[in-house]
């Protein structure tokens, strides 16, 4: 899928056109841990907001965090062999594009 843009232009005769491009979003903006992973390869549009709110909702139930500088930073991460914790959109853009998490037994309510 892709982002379209309606865009109004004023035609040499004075008529105006509609025309439909293609766009996408380039500001980056939040925490990098919470992004897609289409953020990482710069063609990105709204959708990539709806998984940042789903690695959101993901860290406000599991409450998993890695910490940097001392502070704990929420979200979805995937355990990488020889990489540590990293966010679940940087895992996808860089080491496969399949990977999935799961709730833990205390996310789904069975385990507090």
């Amino acid at each position: 899928y892709i982002a379209l843009k309606r865009v109004d232009t004023l035609r040499e005769d004075e008529s105006w056109i509609s025309c439909y491009i293609q766009y996408y979003m380039n500001s980056g903006v939040g925490p990098i841990h919470w992004v897609a992973p289409e953020f990482f390869s710069h063609r990105y549009n709204e959708k990539a907001d709806v998984f940042s709110l789903g690695t959101l909702f993901f860290a406000i139930l599991e409450r998993d965090f890695i910490e940097i500088d001392g502070k704990p930073l929420y979200g979805a991460f995937k355990r990488i062999p020889g990489g540590g914790k990293v966010g679940i959109g940087y895992a996808m853009a860089n080491y496969d594009p399949n990977i999935t998490i799961q709730f833990s037994p205390y996310a789904q309510g069975s385990g507090a």
